[in-house]
Parts: C-alpha cells; structure tokens; sequence
C-alpha cells in the first residue's frame, strides 16, 4: 500500500474525453439517438398494427397511472393529517398494486440477443 504499482496505458477508450464535460453530454446524446434509432428499426421491421399502438397507449398510461399514485402516497405522507389519511393511503395501495398487475400483463418480452448487443455498447 505505501509503494502503489504505477498504472498500465491500456490505450485508446471510447470514455477518454479531453474538451470535459461537454464531450461528455455530446457522447451520451449520441447514445441516445442510437437507442431511439434502434427503437424505431425494430417498430419499422415488425408489421405493426393498430392493436400494437394501442397496447403501448395503455402500457403508457398504466406506467403515468403508477406514477400519479407514487406521488399520491407521498403527498399523503407529507401533508396530510394521520388520522384522515391513513384510509385514502390504503386505497391507494391497493390502486397501486392492481395498476402493477395491469402493467405486466402488457409488458413485451426483449429478446435476449438485443438486449446483450445493448451492453455491449454501454
């Protein structure tokens, strides 16, 4: 520990940035656009229809509904007397955990080989 070994040049890394910060943020909106690209080849390559749209409408709105009932409960928390709450609280609950059931009956299934040519990149 007193005498550290010195540090190996590996060479040249994708995540070596010069000009700081703003390299930074150029290289991750990049990465962005590659994502949202890939999204939109695999939306194009399959024959989507109009009950697909409708399917990601609702795992929409389900996630925003989750959402809404997260800051819901937190409000309750916050601002809210105990004893007037605590039955709104337990509604929510229960409103919450039958939006995540909803949720995964909707959810889509990534194939694998997607999902580790996306970690390879990361």
């Amino acid at each position: 520990m007193l005498n550290p070994l010195p540090e190996k040049d590996i060479g040249e890394s994708e995540f070596h940035f010069d000009r700081g910060e703003q390299e930074i943020v150029e290289h991750v909106k990049r990465d962005l656009g590659q994502i949202e690209e890939d999204k939109i080849d695999i939306d194009s390559d399959s024959n989507s229809n109009s009950n697909s749209d409708s399917e990601d409408e609702e795992a929409l709105r389900v996630g925003n509904d989750i959402k809404m009932c997260c800051v819901m409960e937190h409000a309750c928390l916050k601002y809210a007397q105990l004893d007037s709450s605590l039955e709104l609280m337990q509604q929510l609950h229960i409103f919450h955990s039958h939006l995540r059931a909803t949720a995964m009956q909707t959810v889509k299934q990534t194939m694998l080989d997607h999902f580790v040519s996306r970690a390879g990149h990361a």
